[in-house]
């Protein structure tokens, strides 16, 4: 069985091209004509049989799996080069059908590691000292329980923070406000891009909750997109 650890990245820069997007569907060519896909998928599981992905398109679409015949080893003792259970990251692949999202086998040709986590608590206190690190978000969106973000910001190997924190005063109103944090590692270096997917799902589904605020920066801009329950996005301030 194949390994995936040759495959794993997180700046190759053919991808970086093909992934700096609004959101993960884009469609290639390779030079043989076979449409290539890039997708933000969760993983789910791997064994020696294979690896098993789920992938949603749009709020409005269902889950669908995907498998691939390649093992996925859990990540070395750096926390690189594998994947745990749960996490999401950007797949770059190919199928036979032709169309992307479209529940079956894939041949996987590069994945890319980016930032996961679940969204915090904090005081407002909290919130202001982890925004106030530079960063220009291009795009956030809600597909299901995660929201993905996707901006550009100064780091040199990994940020030291980059994560969707709610106010915690707030997690109790019908709509929470929440705010992308990010902390760099060198606020000093040219910006990369930094793509995160966190599960909004502790806040989402309580009871009270009608929708969600995420507040974040564009430079020197601050910005904001609400998203209601029902998958209607309603469109961002600034």
């Amino acid at each position: 069985m194949k390994k995936v650890k040759s495959l794993f990245t997180l700046c190759l820069v053919a991808l970086l091209a093909t992934v700096a997007m609004t959101s993960c569907d884009d469609e290639q060519k390779t030079p043989g004509g076979t449409a290539q896909f890039a997708a933000l998928v969760t993983f789910v599981s791997s064994n020696d049989q294979g690896s098993v992905f789920v992938a949603q398109e749009n709020n409005e679409s269902s889950p669908v799996t995907l498998t691939s015949p390649m093992k996925i080893d859990k990540p070395d003792a750096n926390g690189l080069n594998g994947l745990n259970p749960g996490e999401r990251c950007i797949i770059y692949y190919s199928n036979d059908s032709g169309k992307p999202f479209k529940a079956g086998e894939i041949r996987i040709y590069t994945i890319r590691i980016i930032a996961n986590g679940k969204i915090l608590s904090e005081s407002m206190a909290e919130i202001r000292k982890g925004m106030a690190d530079p960063i220009r978000v291009s795009n956030v969106e809600r597909i299901g329980q995660y929201v993905n973000v996707f901006a550009k910001a100064p780091f040199n190997s990994e940020a030291k923070q980059f994560i969707i924190a709610v106010d915690e005063a707030t997690v109790n109103d019908e709509v929470p406000q929440a705010y992308v944090l990010f902390k760099s590692d060198n606020a000093g270096v040219a910006d990369r891009e930094i793509i995160g997917s966190f599960d909004i799902s502790s806040v989402w589904n309580l009871s009270t909750c009608k929708g969600l605020t995420i507040h974040y920066k564009d430079g020197e801009k601050d910005a904001s997109v609400s998203f209601a329950k029902g998958g209607i996005s309603i469109r961002p301030t600034e």
